[in-house]
């Protein structure tokens, strides 16, 4: 078969090169190109540095399979990546651990946690907008004060007012009697209630 001059010349991920005799290099490969391998018409399976399978029979390109996916592969963990996440208790549990304080570590974490709740609720973050939730914000008897939250400034600002508001902030949780003494220890300011 007459070779195009400039024909493309690609190799498979062993490098073996698969020469598309009636393609120029700008041009990528289709089903239905013919290709030849060692001055051959190509036959079988030819797997791309992508991860590509080329199927060849008496020359023509007769099937490109898509590369499969492997969880494991970096590529494929980027492209599942959700938005980020911040770790914040995490580093800090590690911290204590360090330094033996696990102890104070509850005590403070507690604080650190409901402070920066306060503030982020204060500043329309991490909010649930979910309108079938318990927790999200259609339940609440205003939502629209937690869409006008979200144009607000992060910063100075949201901690002056997060120390003036008088909210309080209610918590839902699941047989947390059995551990209420562990509520004393952190000498915190609240009020239970059990609902059946």
């Amino acid at each position: 078969m007459k070779k195009q001059i400039n024909a493309l010349v690609l190799q498979d991920a062993t490098g073996q090169e698969i020469d598309f005799v009636k393609l120029s290099i700008n041009e990528n490969p289709q089903e239905g190109d013919y290709a030849e391998v060692d001055n051959d018409p190509a036959n079988g399976e030819f797997v791309t540095p992508e991860g590509e399978t080329w199927i060849f029979k008496s020359g023509k390109l007769v099937t490109i399979k898509e590369a499969e996916i492997i969880e494991d592969d970096i590529l494929y963990n980027i492209k599942a990546m959700v938005p980020k996440e911040l770790l914040p208790d995490l580093n800090r549990a590690i911290e204590a651990k360090e330094y033996g304080l696990i102890k104070a570590y509850a005590k403070s974490i507690t604080r650190i946690y409901l402070n920066e709740l306060s503030y982020n609720l204060t500043l329309g973050r991490n909010v649930n907008f979910r309108h079938g939730d318990q927790t999200g914000i259609q339940n609440f008897k205003d939502p629209d004060i937690y869409y006008a939250r979200l144009v607000k400034e992060d910063g100075p600002a949201v901690i002056d007012e997060c120390r003036m508001q008088k909210n309080y902030i209610p918590f839902q949780t699941h047989d947390f009697l059995v551990n209420v003494q562990l509520l004393d220890v952190l000498d915190l300011n609240f009020k239970m209630l059990s609902l059946w």
